[in-house]
C-alpha cells in the first residue's frame, strides 16, 4: 500500500506509516479489522460537531448519501481528482521532454539557451501553444528560483518574443529573467537571471560564516566550506566570508593601490567610512577586473573559472577563508589554492553549486 509519510520514533527504531486510504470508506476499514481480528480505537472527539473538521465530514457524508448519483458526488470527485493527477504527471513529463530537445544549460552562468530552429519546429510548426507556455513557465521558475509562479502575462510576452523576435528590441525582462535574441556570437535565445543593480552588488558581503556550514548566495549559489582538521583542538577556528565580485574589487583596489599591499594578507579589512568607492559603475569594475585583478591572480598562481562574457560577472561570489582575527587566504569561485603556509596542513573542501544549473 502506498504511504503519504512516515514518522521516526526517537526512542526506538520503530517507524509509523500513515497509509493512503483514499480508496477506502469507513465501513470497509471496519470490515477489514473485524475479519482479521484487529482491534481499533474510536476517538470520541470525532463525533463532536464542536470541531470544524467534523462539521465538514458530516456535511459531506449527508450530501454524498443524498446525491450519490449526482455528477458532483464524492466518488465522481475522487475519480476526477485521480484523472487530473494522472494528466498533470503526463504533462510534466512532456514538458521535461520538450525542454530536453530545445534547451541547454550554460554551466558557467546558469543561463538556459533555447535553439531557435528547434523552438520553431517543436512549438510554432504545430499547435503547441499551451505546451510552450508550460515550458517557458518552468524555465522562468528554474532561473529566478522564486517562490512565486510567473504571471501568465509575463509568460505570454516571452512566448511572443520567441515567435517574433523581430518585433522586439534585443531583449525583454520579466519575473527577474532576461531573454536575449540570438547573435552572431551566441546563436541561441538566452534566458538568464537579471543582475542586481551595481549599488546592490557593492553592498553584498557576508562575513564570518563558520566552516562546515552551507550558505546560499544571491539565491543562486549554494556554497559550502569544510575541513577535516581546521577546527580541531588547540587551533584557531576558521571561517569563510562571501563577497560579490563588485564588492571585493573595491576592497582589492583599496589595499593594492591605496595601501600598497601587494599580498592578500589583509584583504578583508573594511574600507574606511570616509574613503570613496574607487569603482562605482559597471564599466569601471569590468575594466579593472580584466586589467588588474585577473593578472594579479594569474601572477600568483591562483586559477580562476570565469564566464567568457561579462554577463552576471560582477555578481559572482568571491570566497575568502580566514581565522576569526586575521584573514589568511583567498579562494575565488573554484580555486583550491591557498597562499598562507599555515593553511597547507589543512584539508579544505570547497563546494560551489549553481542552483539554476540543477
Amino acid at each position: 500500500m502506498e504511504t503519504l509519510s512516515k514518522f521516526p520514533i526517537n526512542s526506538s527504531n520503530l517507524l509509523i506509516f500513515r497509509p493512503l486510504l483514499l480508496h477506502f470508506e469507513k465501513n470497509d476499514l471496519i470490515n477489514i479489522c473485524s475479519e482479521n481480528g484487529i482491534k481499533w480505537v474510536q476517538d470520541s472527539s470525532n463525533s463532536s460537531l464542536v470541531f470544524q473538521r467534523n462539521n465538514i465530514r458530516s456535511t459531506i457524508h449527508t450530501l454524498d448519501s443524498k446525491y450519490r448519483s449526482h455528477p458532483f458526488s464524492l466518488p465522481i470527485i475522487l475519480n476526477l481528482y485521480q484523472s487530473i493527477q494522472s494528466h498533470s504527471k503526463n504533462a510534466k513529463s512532456l514538458v521535461d521532454y520538450k525542454l530536453s530537445l530545445v534547451s541547454k544549460i550554460n554551466p558557467s552562468n546558469g543561463s538556459h539557451c533555447w535553439d531557435p530552429s528547434q523552438t520553431k519546429s517543436e512549438f510554432f510548426s504545430t499547435s503547441c501553444r499551451s505546451l510552450l507556455l508550460m515550458c517557458i513557465s518552468k524555465t522562468l521558475k528554474l532561473i529566478s528560483n522564486s517562490q512565486h509562479s510567473p504571471k501568465l502575462s509575463s509568460i505570454t510576452k516571452f512566448a511572443a518574443f520567441l515567435e517574433n523576435p523581430g518585433n522586439f528590441n534585443s531583449s525583454i525582462c520579466h519575473h527577474s529573467v532576461i531573454l536575449k535574441k540570438p547573435t552572431r556570437k551566441n546563436n541561441f535565445f538566452e534566458f538568464s537571471k537579471q543582475e542586481p543593480a551595481v549599488s546592490t552588488l557593492l553592498n553584498m558581503k557576508f562575513i564570518n560564516i563558520p566552516l562546515h556550514s552551507s550558505f546560499t548566495y544571491n539565491n543562486q549559489f549554494i556554497i559550502s566550506f569544510s575541513s577535516l582538521n581546521a577546527n580541531s583542538a588547540n587551533i584557531s577556528p576558521y571561517y569563510y566570508s562571501v563577497f560579490s565580485l563588485a564588492s571585493f574589487l573595491n576592497l582589492f583596489h583599496y589595499h593594492y593601490n591605496h595601501l600598497g599591499d601587494k599580498t592578500l594578507s589583509n584583504i578583508l579589512t573594511y574600507l574606511p567610512s570616509n574613503y570613496p568607492l574607487p569603482l562605482s559603475n559597471k564599466s569601471a569594475l569590468i575594466a579593472y577586473l580584466h586589467s588588474q585583478f585577473t593578472p594579479f591572480l594569474n601572477n600568483n598562481h591562483l586559477a580562476t573559472v570565469l564566464p567568457q562574457n561579462n554577463t552576471h560577472l560582477l555578481s559572482l561570489p568571491v570566497i575568502a577563508i580566514h581565522t576569526s582575527t586575521l584573514p589568511s587566504s583567498l579562494a575565488f569561485l573554484h580555486i583550491h589554492s591557498v597562499t598562507d603556509p599555515h593553511l597547507h596542513n589543512f584539508d579544505f573542501s570547497l563546494s560551489v553549486t549553481n542552483i539554476e544549473s540543477q
